[in-house]
């Protein structure tokens, strides 16, 4: 009995075939469960990338179409013109200067109510004209700095219009002329302000050739814009140079 047990001591307990089977049947069974965990977190993480590149494409999306349908931002307000220091004024109000520095050609623009309107302006010296070339669109704008007077065809020799010694409150609008406003046609509202005043438009390129004067419409009833190019010549050298004239449109509205 002794050597028995000394010899089951020695062989230890003997392996249950059974349970040595089950065991690796087990693991069998967790594997697709482990599975199901990794492929759903593959799926998450690739529904999450999905959605985080669609939202981007969206947040484009909408950045690019807020760009295209935003309102660009409006011109500065000027108190005056910035190379002749005009002024409007209509009534007791001034009219709103608008003034882009990067348009070419560099035009202000004048929100105006359809009345007549006072143009101010830096006092000029005595036989120094104004010279205003009015017309119905913006194709008189075609100075250049530097440019002979002489070649300007609607400032060159000979193309000045007037009416009176005094005026008469009429803007003379010709594509191939210009209003000459000089000494009387002038007011001097103070020693540094001379101003002039407009109260209606004459279609005077409508001329036919009977020479009759064509008619005059109120500025009350001005339903479009009114173009002008001014010019100084305050070095008297015939020259249009930079600060000697400028690009205004009139808006009326």
């Amino acid at each position: 009995m002794a050597r028995h047990g000394a010899k089951a001591g020695l062989g230890g307990p003997m392996a249950d075939p059974q349970q040595a089977d089950e065991a690796p049947a087990a693991e069998k069974k967790r594997r697709p469960g482990a599975l199901r965990v990794v492929t759903g977190i593959v799926a998450v993480a690739a529904a999450i990338g999905a959605l985080w590149g669609a939202l981007t494409a969206v947040g484009q999306a909408v950045e690019y179409l807020h760009k295209w349908t935003a309102k660009p931002t409006p011109p500065p307000t000027m108190l005056h013109t910035p190379r002749l220091g005009l002024q409007f004024w209509q009534g007791d109000t001034e009219d709103t200067i608008q003034f882009d520095p990067d348009s070419q050609p560099e035009v202000v623009r004048v929100s105006m109510r359809r009345a007549p309107f006072e143009m101010r302006f830096p006092a000029v010296k005595r036989g120094q004209a104004l010279q205003v070339c009015a017309w119905k669109d913006s194709s008189i704008f075609t100075i250049t700095d530097g440019e002979p007077v002489e070649d300007i065809p609607f400032f060159s020799p000979g193309t000045g219009m007037a009416e009176y010694e005094f005026g008469s409150g009429t803007l003379l609008l010709d594509n191939m002329a210009h209003n000459y406003l000089v000494d009387t046609r002038i007011e001097q509202m103070s020693p540094t302000t001379d101003r002039v005043y407009f109260s209606q438009t004459s279609d005077v390129s409508a001329v036919q050739a009977n020479d009759q004067n064509p008619p005059a419409v109120p500025l009350t009833k001005q339903a479009s814009d009114i173009y002008l190019t001014l010019y100084i010549d305050k070095d008297n050298d015939n020259v249009a140079d930079l600060g000697e004239y400028e690009f205004v449109d009139l808006r009326f509205l």
